[in-house]
């Protein structure tokens, strides 16, 4: 059978976005792989946004331009998935930057590892493009998905989708929940997804302070409560063997992020008879069994 062209649909909204939007656009034009569309679901702006999409598209015949219908992020998202014809489907933020060898890289162990979506190490920068941050994803299946537990796996732009896996599965964002990328990959998880990252930085994520997961935070934090916990129930035998493998080899996760095992095995013993909890506080360090109880308190 002949290859499905473009194999990669990138998908990246629009709105109100011309600061970075030119250099987010470069930087997949720049790819070094090149069979893929640009799909920018464009809404209604008040800056040069759609000037700036113009004058893109009007250069590069990989650029399209789509309409978006007025029903913020999720409905644009789940428009790029409607119009994408690619095997892949690649998110793209219209802030932020792909290093070159990214969609390359990412499609290659999406075939390789036969993956439904995968990530890579990010870089955080500021308005300015300066590096802050650099922000290193899980790599094994179990520190997946014990990440999954607790927070996003992977930075939501920098993810590369199998478009076949969500068809099969009717899979799209859900509109109206605040964290609709986590809502994703739960459901993803839970129709038998697998996950997977990239070992190498091939994405600049702009930390800003007017970034929409800062300014909802409060009703992020309630949101992803409630999913966390549904999933958990979902996978208890799945996450037991995680949290037992990673206990074994603990150098599968990083040290910042052990809490995430410890808090994953507490939810874990909230919700099943076993007491995993205590051997996994056995084997965390104090300084991060105080930032998980302090966690709990709060009511993680």
């Amino acid at each position: 059978m002949p290859e499905i062209s473009p194999r990669v649909s990138v998908v990246l909204p629009v709105f109100n976005a011309a600061a970075h939007l030119s250099e987010a656009l470069e930087s997949i034009l720049t790819q070094t792989f090149t069979d893929f569309e640009l799909l920018a679901v464009y809404d209604e702006s008040s800056d040069m946004s759609l000037a700036i999409l113009q004058a893109t598209a009007a250069r590069d015949a990989r650029v399209r331009i789509i309409k978006g219908l007025g029903k913020r992020l999720t409905g644009a998202l789940n428009l790029g998935l409607q119009e994408a014809k690619g095997v892949f489907i690649a998110r793209m933020d219209a802030d932020d930057v792909s290093l070159p060898t990214r969609l390359a890289l990412q499609v290659a162990l999406m075939e390789k590892d036969n993956l439904d979506a995968c990530g890579c190490h990010v870089q955080q920068i500021d308005a300015n493009g300066r590096w802050g941050q650099a922000i290193p994803m899980p790599l094994s299946s179990s520190s997946i998905l014990v990440t999954l537990v607790c927070t996003v796996p992977f930075a939501h732009g920098s993810v590369l989708l199998r478009a076949a896996f969500l068809e099969k599965h009717q899979l799209q964002y859900h509109p109206g929940v605040p964290v609709e990328d986590y809502d994703l990959w739960c459901r993803m998880v839970q129709s038998g997804a697998r996950l997977g990252n990239v070992n190498s930085t091939l994405f600049l994520y702009r930390n800003l302070p007017s970034a929409l997961s800062k300014v909802n935070a409060r009703e992020n934090r309630a949101a992803m409560h409630a999913l966390r916990r549904n999933f958990v129930r979902t996978q208890i035998p799945e996450l037991a063997s995680a949290i037992t493998y990673l206990l074994g080899n603990p150098q599968d996760l990083p040290v910042p992020r052990f809490g995430y095992l410890l808090l994953a095995a507490h939810l874990l013993s909230s919700e099943s008879d076993t007491p995993i909890r205590w051997r996994a506080l056995a084997k965390t360090p104090a300084w991060i069994s105080a930032r998980v109880l302090a966690k709990l308190v709060q009511g993680f």
